[in-house]
């Protein structure tokens, strides 16, 4: 009798651990999309979408927003144009990237640099850097600024960059974090 016990419980609890193992590595491979470097993996996606980057002027529709280029520039030097200490310069490499961004939707949204990320040819990823924004002209400082429905609004960030770093495209993102959308821009430099 105490061996048909032990036998039962032990089918009791190994069988649910052995269901619980397999519904963990079905859903891990869904996620992943079927193995790596699929034609459906997101990174895959995500370098076929960088290959068609806009040029600068062009449109980008992302979600219900969008972005168009209207300038880019790496410099070595920036001067400072608010928040007290007009005229400081700052030295280094840095992209500066002016734009226009379009509100499509029917409510207020919030934009800021968050939305925005900068990929060099060896896929490193920047964002706008925190330290330059008094270097960003006031009328274009994007920084928690509110863009009612249909409005476009001009913008500029800042990136500082490695030395040497180039083939340049500009990641600009849905204002809803959670849709995961992105279009790019190629600066052409």
């Amino acid at each position: 009798m105490w061996r048909g016990t032990k036998l039962a419980f032990g089918g009791c609890v190994v069988l649910p651990v052995l269901l619980v193992i397999g519904f963990v590595g079905c859903l891990a491979l869904v996620a992943g999309g079927g193995g790596e470097g699929g034609s459906g993996s997101g990174e895959s996606r995500e370098r076929k979408a960088q290959q068609a980057a806009v040029d600068i002027g062009q449109p980008v529709h992302v979600g219900e927003v969008t972005w168009t280029v209207t300038n880019a520039l790496q410099v070595s030097e920036i001067r400072e144009k608010g928040f007290g200490r007009f005229g400081e310069t700052k030295r280094g490499n840095f992209v500066i990237v002016q734009f226009n961004f379009t509100n499509n939707l029917s409510e207020t949204v919030t934009l800021d640099s968050a939305s925005l990320s900068l990929i060099d040819s060896r896929g490193n990823k920047s964002e706008a850097d925190p330290d330059t924004f008094g270097y960003v002209p006031s009328n274009k400082d994007i920084w928690m600024e509110n863009v009612n429905p249909d409005v476009t609004r001009p913008g500029e960030v800042i990136f500082t960059v490695a030395s040497g770093a180039s083939g340049f495209k500009l990641q600009v993102g849905d204002t809803n974090p959670f849709t995961g959308k992105n279009g790019y821009v190629d600066l052409g430099f």
